[in-house]
């Protein structure tokens, strides 16, 4: 009787909690081998950013050296440009002192020839303009210049 109808309802409701296990665990293993599938996809993509990251990585250390190699390049374009600006300095003092120097021998040229103004020489000597010639030589006609009486005071 009675215990076997208990007996029943109890193996019954066995039965029910060991499909309602047997559904979970399929549950359980259906989630665990998602759980498994999103892991190695989490795992793939993490090889994919640390390669991703090597590659940024490279790329900023080419950018470094590109950039130490401007900073360099600049850096001996600054000295070329102070070299020839000291050069340019020099060449303009040099030109300064040639242009003085040349007004100081146009002066002197200027006070020589106001000085052999001084002498009258005979009709037969000529005397080459050095600035329309070009030179600075005596020209003489017919006779040769000697210690005579060829020149006179004033």
């Amino acid at each position: 009787g009675e215990h076997g109808r208990g007996f029943a309802v109890v193996a019954s409701e066995v039965r029910k909690l060991a499909e309602r296990s047997q559904h979970a665990a399929k549950e359980i293993n259906s989630l665990s081998a998602s759980n498994i599938d999103i892991a190695g996809k989490a795992g793939h993509l993490l090889e994919e950013m640390v390669s991703g990251i090597q590659k940024t990585s490279e790329l900023v250390q080419e950018i470094k050296d590109s950039s130490t190699e401007q900073a360099n390049g600049i850096t001996q374009v600054n000295k070329a440009i102070r070299a020839l600006d000291h050069v340019i300095q020099e060449n303009a003092s040099v030109a300064e002192e040639m242009a003085s120097a040349s007004r100081d021998f146009s002066s002197q040229a200027e006070r020589l020839l106001q000085s052999a103004s001084f002498f009258k020489l005979s009709q037969n000597i000529q005397f080459s303009d050095p600035a329309i010639s070009g030179k600075s030589s005596v020209i003489l006609k017919d006779k040769q210049i000697s210690d005579s009486d060829d020149f006179q005071r004033y």
